[in-house]
């Protein structure tokens, strides 16, 4: 939603589970955020996070965007600087957003072997802070902006970012979502289109999350003797503002994750069973990642891992004249034959 306070306008906009005021004194770039945004637009009273932003002239040197962008924690918050946009974000109690107190991990996953355990034991929460943006007014950088910011805070709260279409699909009385990860040129906004707006969550990268419970948390085994079962992991995934050749606006929704297909191009109309390390390596392969760091490194592989235990994995192909219906049969279909106990 749009608001204007004195001689700043000011939107709001809520996505995988965080919500940001966007506060600037052009309303040309308020009104780039919120025609590129539209279906994620809210009424935000408490948000986590308070960008105010000040519009970069075009010069020389930004006139060719580079592909990297720099992200340095400091004492105090962190920095994030490309040539067409540069951020500084103050967060509450000095601590870097996302942060993990420690990580329980496997360090290596063995092409044939399994992977043990990995659960952060501790995860962010709260209000992020502010942050002050210089930008060009352009919505490639405002959108580069958005997602490191999502990438980096999103982190900490067992949610990824991963290069994947997602789509909805109705089983019974209710909606699922499908994970559907690939690389550029695999299928993914070919995918989307067969299912059409309503079902798209996103066509580039959608939102997995995946509930980061205390260490070593069980149910079951009340009686002597019992072995005590380990708790459900319910993963989700959410709709973001990106998209690709699908040009979706998209909307703020969320469903339970069923499934993820790991699309390959020439596959056929095949879903093939993959195993949890190897399933784990391949998403982490397709995980969106702006901050290089060891740190937010084993954070993310601690997420892949627990929504691969969460939900069936496969490796998936369609035909282009394949019907949706045949395809939404098929996703329907493996997933009811390799339930996670």
């Amino acid at each position: 939603m749009v608001m204007s306070s004195g001689s700043a306008n000011s939107v709001g906009i809520a996505a995988c589970g965080l919500r940001f005021v966007f506060r600037c004194d052009s309303p040309a770039f308020v009104g780039l955020i919120a025609t590129r945004h539209a279906g994620f637009l809210e009424s935000v009273e408490q948000p986590d996070l308070v960008v105010t932003i000040d519009t970069l002239h075009k010069t020389r040197n930004v006139l060719r965007t580079s592909p990297n962008i720099d992200i340095a924690r400091t004492a105090h918050g962190l920095t994030f600087s490309r040539n067409d946009f540069s951020a500084r974000f103050t967060l509450p109690f000095g601590e870097p957003a996302g942060r993990v107190a420690g990580v329980e991990m496997v360090r290596r996953l063995p092409a044939a072997g399994r992977v043990v355990t990995a659960h952060p034991t501790s995860q962010c929460s709260g209000r992020l802070g502010t942050a002050r943006l210089s930008c060009v007014l352009n919505r490639f950088a405002f959108d580069t902006f958005l997602r490191s910011t999502l990438q980096v805070f999103l982190a900490g709260r067992g949610r990824l970012l991963v290069h994947a279409a997602a789509i909805r699909c109705r089983v019974g009385r209710e909606f699922v979502g499908y994970l559907v990860p690939g690389r550029s040129g695999m299928g993914k906004s070919t995918l989307a289109a067969k299912f059409g707006r309503e079902d798209v969550l996103s066509d580039e990268l959608p939102c997995l999350g995946v509930p980061t419970p205390p260490r070593h948390v069980r149910t079951g085994g009340a009686r002597q003797g019992d072995r005590p079962r380990r708790r459900s992991i319910s993963a989700s995934v959410f709709g973001t503002p990106f998209h690709g050749r699908f040009s979706h606006i998209g909307r703020n929704v969320v469903h339970p994750l069923a499934g993820i297909f790991f699309l390959e191009r020439h596959f056929g109309p095949r879903a093939v069973p993959l195993g949890r390390a190897e399933a784990v390596l391949r998403l982490m392969g397709l995980v969106a990642c702006y901050e290089k760091n060891e740190a937010a490194s084993e954070v993310m592989l601690a997420t892949a891992y627990r929504a691969v235990s969460s939900v069936p994995s496969f490796i998936f192909g369609f035909d282009k004249d394949e019907p949706v219906e045949s395809i939404a049969k098929r996703m329907a279909s493996a997933v009811r034959g390799r339930r996670r106990p």
